[in-house]
């Protein structure tokens, strides 16, 4: 028998679970320059440059668009909760992790479209968006540390891009 060709699907559910399991670590961190538990950096590790932690903030900007995104997306269509909630607590988790103490609620609202296909096309945008800005940051980082969880949260960014890929082509095939 010859090698058997994966579906578009069973790809992305194997692309998916290696970028979950590569974006864990950034999306369970904080990257200010601090250690989770807030203990004082006695490790001879020095803080975080002034431009790690701009790049740390916008990914936490970021994060949080998205976030805001996502909930009025799943807001507006129920059809879409179940998908797009659980990436938006991922979001939360990021603005945990490179903003801590910043509000969402001071994020603008991205503007989406009036049917469920096209709100799951702009969110699927901005993911993909926030994919290539957030690894181009990691690029950047002079941190390793920094670097690292900046990558971790690209490759979330770009797994929620490939899930909503697929979810807006259930969605077609249901209408």
């Amino acid at each position: 028998m010859g090698p058997t060709a994966l579906s578009r699907r069973e790809l992305l559910a194997f692309a998916g679970l290696g970028a979950s399991v590569l974006a864990l670590p950034g999306c369970r961190d904080r990257v200010d320059g601090a250690p989770a538990d807030d203990a004082p950096l006695d490790d001879g590790r020095a803080s975080a440059t002034s431009a790690d932690l701009m790049l740390a903030r916008r990914t936490g900007r970021r994060a949080a668009t998205l976030a805001v995104g996502l909930a009025a997306a799943a807001k507006g269509y129920r059809e879409l909760r179940e998908v797009l909630l659980p990436l938006e607590a991922r979001h939360r988790e990021q603005v945990r992790a490179f903003a801590p103490g910043s509000r969402i609620v001071q994020f603008p609202t991205p503007v989406l479209p009036g049917t469920a296909t096209a709100a799951l096309d702009g969110v699927t945008e901005l993911e993909r968006e926030a994919a290539v800005e957030t690894r181009d940051a990691a690029l950047r980082a002079n941190s390793g540390e920094l670097a690292s969880a900046l990558a971790s949260a690209a490759a979330c960014m770009a797994q929620h891009a490939a899930l909503l890929d697929s979810a807006r082509d259930d969605l077609r095939g249901r209408t």
